[in-house]
This record gives structure tokens, sequence and C-alpha cells, in this order.
């Protein structure tokens, strides 16, 4: 599967939501992944979105 993504432009990524940031994944070796094709915008996308509470933590 992983080649199928990464033939297609997906780099594997794995996202911090305390920090709302996106790196790269270099050790994608199975589990929870994200996919993502456009990492700068995706960045971009995280890094503004609006921020909500969860359990009286702000993410």
């Amino acid at each position: 599967m992983q080649q199928h993504l990464s033939g297609a432009g997906f780099q594997a990524c794995s996202y911090d939501p305390w920090t709302r940031t996106l790196s790269l994944d270099v050790a994608a070796c199975g589990g929870n992944q994200l996919w993502i094709r456009d990492l700068d915008w995706a960045r971009e996308r995280v890094s503004t979105a609006p921020v909500f509470q969860v359990l009286g933590q702000y993410v």
C-alpha cells in the first residue's frame, strides 16, 4: 500500500495536535498514518484552523 501511495505523490506524515504541526514520518511502518500529497498546503491549513476546546484543553 505504501508503494502505491508514494507512487501517487503522497508522503507519510505525523501530526502533533498540541503544536499543530505536520512532519514527514520517515519511519512509516504501519499503524495509523497520514498520507498527504501537498504538505505545504496541509501545514498551512492546520496552523490556521480555528482553535477548539476538548476536555478543558485547547487544541
